[in-house]
C-alpha cells in the first residue's frame, strides 16, 4: 500500500482585506480573567537626583567583577525569576542585553507573569508616562529580583560555561515612538487576542542593575548615553543576528539566528521587521547588524517574536530600533548633542534595486505586488489572482519612494492579459502610461544564468502594508523544476506578484505565486513558497513587449498535465506496493 502523503494545497498570497486584524503575541498562552485594576494612587515623579547620582549598591553578596564583560561590550543574557509561593511557584525567563559593567537592558514582557498576580505592578506599568525614565518604587522593585545568566564559553564546541549574578529592576520607561507606532501605524490592526495587561508591555523597557558586581558609579543617564553612542540604525536588506534564549531555557542561552532587515517602519523608524527566526523567550534579546567585514554592531532588541495578521501567522520578528528609541528618551533629559549624530546605515544595494522595480498593485479591496518589466512600454507583471476583480474594479499601481513622508506616485493600469482561472500559470500583464511612471523607476534585471538548487535568493513585496517600501526576505532556492521554483524566503499575504531574485545581484529568477497551507487550513508554511520561473515567462513577455501582440501571451495557458499536477501540489504515486 502506498504511504499516505501529507496533504498540502496552494495558498495564494495576495491580500484581500482593507483592514488588517492582527495580534502580536508576547506569550504562547492567554489569560482567562483580566486583572481588575485597583484605584491605587501612585506617584511616579522623575527624580533629578535619580538621573544624576549613582544608585545605591544593595548587594549583600561577594563582589565578583570577573564574571561579566567590560563596559559597552554588549552580549545576550538570560534574565529569570521565580514568581508565586510554595507549590504554586513557577520560574520564568526571557532574554536581555548586558550593556555595561553591571547593567542589563531588557523588555517589559519580562514582567508578564508578575502583573498577572500583582495589580500594583500592573498599575505601575499602566501609569508610566511615555518618554520619562521612572525609578521603580521599592515596593515594586523588591518583587522584581532576577537571576542573570551568561554563557562565557569562548568556543561553540566547548561545554556551556554559565556565570550567574543577582539583579534588581531599578528603572523603567515607556517608549513614546513604539507607543505611537502601535497606536497609529497599526491603527487598523486588532490586538484583541491579547489581554490589556499584555498589550501595555510592548513599548516598555526595563533597566536591571546587577547587585553582586562592583559597578563603576555610573548613573542611569550615563549608562544610556554610552549605549546610545555604540548603536546604529541598520538599512533594509542588511544582514543581522539575533542572540537570545528561546523559551527562557538555560540550555538555549546565547542561541543565534540570522536573517536580514526586511523592513523598517513606524514613528522615526522605531520598529525593525526581520526574517530572522525568534520564539517566545527571545523578547529582550539583542539584535546586531553584521557589516561586510563581519563586525557586529548592536542595533535593536526583540519585542515580539510571534504575531498574527488576518488569522495568518506572521513569520517576521518585531524588533525595537534602539537608536531612535534612546534618542527620544535622552532628548527629554537634555542630551541634545547625541541627537545630531547620524548613524543611519544605507539600505543594501539589493534593497535599493528592488525599490525601483517592485510596485504595489491594488484592485478592489485588496492588494498584491507587481514587477516593472519594461518602462518604455509601461509593462508590469503580477499574478492573475491579484487582479481577479478586474474589470469590475479598476487597477491602481503605486510606487513608494519614501514611506515615512508619504512619498510616491500612483497611476491607473489597464489589464492586458490574465490567465484563466484553473490554469496553472497564475499570470497577469498590466499596462500603464509610460509618461506617468516615476523617473526613479527602472526595469528589473532578468536573470540569464540557470537557477540551481541551493542558490541564495531573496523575495520582495508588500505583505501587511501597502504604504511602506517593499519588505525583503532572504532564503535559498530549495527546489528547481522547469515549471516551478520553490524557495525558503518568508512569503506572506500581499507578496503575490513580487519577484524572486538572485542574492545579491537582484536578477529576477521568478515571480511569487503562492505558499503552502495544510489541507485542513490549520497551518500556513510561509517558508515553503512557489514561483513561476523566469524561463517560463521570458519568451512570451519579450515577444509581447516587442510586438504588442497580446495573443503571444496565450502560450502561458499551459495544458501540460505535468505542469497542472505540479501546481496543484499533487504527486502521482509511483507504486501501489
Amino acid at each position: 500500500m502506498a504511504d499516505r502523503m501529507f496533504e498540502l494545497r496552494a495558498f495564494y498570497v495576495s491580500t484581500s482585506y482593507l483592514s488588517c486584524i492582527v495580534a502580536i503575541a508576547i506569550a504562547p498562552f492567554t489569560i482567562g480573567h483580566f486583572l481588575r485594576r485597583c484605584t491605587v494612587r501612585l506617584f511616579y515623579e522623575l527624580s533629578t537626583k535619580f538621573l544624576s547620582e549613582p544608585l545605591k549598591d544593595t548587594s549583600s553578596l561577594e563582589t565578583r567583577t570577573e564574571i561579566f564583560r567590560p563596559a559597552m561590550e554588549s552580549t545576550g543574557v538570560l534574565v529569570s525569576y521565580t514568581y508565586g509561593e510554595g507549590r504554586l511557584s513557577e520560574s520564568y525567563g526571557s532574554s536581555g542585553i548586558l550593556i555595561d559593567h553591571n547593567w542589563i537592558l531588557t523588555h517589559g514582557s519580562l514582567m508578564k507573569p508578575a502583573i498577572f498576580r500583582n495589580t500594583s505592578i500592573l498599575n505601575f506599568v499602566d501609569l508610566l508616562t511615555p518618554g520619562e525614565i521612572i525609578e521603580i518604587p521599592e515596593n515594586i522593585s523588591c518583587q522584581l529580583n532576577f537571576q542573570i545568566s551568561e554563557d562565557r564559553a569562548s568556543d561553540p564546541e566547548e561545554p556551556q560555561d554559565i556565570h550567574q549574578a543577582e539583579g534588581c529592576a531599578v528603572a523603567a520607561w515607556k517608549c513614546p515612538l513604539l507607543k505611537d507606532t502601535l497606536e497609529n501605524v497599526f491603527l487598523t490592526w486588532s490586538f484583541d487576542k491579547l489581554s490589556e495587561s499584555n498589550r501595555i508591555l510592548l513599548p516598555v523597557f526595563l533597566l536591571v542593575q546587577l547587585q553582586d558586581i562592583q559597578g563603576n558609579g555610573s548613573t542611569v543617564r550615563e549608562v544610556l548615553e554610552r549605549l546610545h553612542s555604540i548603536l546604529v540604525t541598520p538599512g533594509r536588506g542588511q544582514n543581522i543576528e539575533v542572540q537570545a534564549t528561546p523559551f527562557g531555557n538555560p540550555v538555549f542561552i546565547h542561541s543565534v539566528a540570522r536573517g536580514v532587515v526586511s523592513n523598517i517602519i513606524g514613528s522615526h523608524k522605531s520598529v525593525i521587521l526581520t526574517d530572522a527566526n525568534a520564539v517566545p523567550g527571545c523578547e529582550g534579546g539583542p539584535v546586531y547588524m553584521i557589516r561586510n567585514n563581519s563586525e557586529k554592531i548592536l542595533c535593536g532588541m526583540v519585542i515580539a517574536p510571534l504575531s498574527w495578521c488576518r488569522g495568518e501567522w506572521v513569520d517576521y520578528t518585531f524588533v525595537a530600533n534602539l537608536k531612535p528609541s534612546l534618542e527620544r528618551i535622552l532628548e527629554n533629559h537634555g542630551t541634545q548633542e547625541l541627537i545630531e549624530k547620524d548613524s543611519k546605515e544605507q539600505d543594501s544595494k539589493l534593497a535599493v534595486l528592488l525599490d525601483k522595480s517592485v510596485l504595489v498593485v491594488k484592485c478592489g479591496a485588496g492588494w498584491g505586488s507587481g514587477i516593472l518589466l519594461d518602462k518604455k512600454t509601461g509593462t508590469i507583471l503580477t499574478c492573475s489572482h491579484v487582479v481577479k476583480e478586474a474589470p469590475r474594479s479598476r487597477i491602481k499601481v503605486l510606487h513608494r519612494s519614501n514611506c515615512e513622508k508619504g512619498g510616491g506616485t500612483s497611476t491607473w493600469a489597464r489589464l492586458i492579459y490574465r490567465t484563466p482561472d484553473g490554469k496553472p500559470y497564475d499570470v497577469a500583464v498590466l499596462k500603464v502610461d509610460p509618461g506617468e511612471i516615476s523617473p526613479t523607476l527602472v526595469d528589473i534585471a532578468i536573470g540569464t544564468d540557470p537557477v540551481q538548487r541551493g542558490d541564495a535568493a531573496a523575495t520582495a513585496g508588500f505583505p501587511f502594508f501597502s504604504s511602506n517600501l517593499p519588505t525583503v526576505s532572504r532564503g535559498n532556492v530549495s527546489k528547481c523544476l522547469s515549471c516551478m521554483i520553490q524557495t525558503t524566503c518568508c512569503v506572506q499575504s500581499g507578496t503575490s506578484g513580487g519577484p524572486v531574485v538572485r542574492w545579491p545581484t537582484g536578477e529576477m529568477l521568478g515571480m511569487i505565486v503562492c505558499n503552502a497551507i495544510s489541507s485542513s487550513n490549520s497551518a500556513l508554511y510561509t517558508r515553503l513558497n512557489m514561483a513561476i520561473p523566469v524561463s517560463v515567462l521570458k519568451g512570451p513577455l519579450d515577444e509581447y513587449i516587442r510586438t504588442g501582440d497580446v495573443r503571444v501571451l496565450e502560450c502561458l495557458e499551459s495544458d501540460d498535465p505535468t505542469v497542472r499536477q505540479t501546481w496543484s501540489l499533487y504527486v502521482v504515486p509511483v507504486s501501489k506496493i
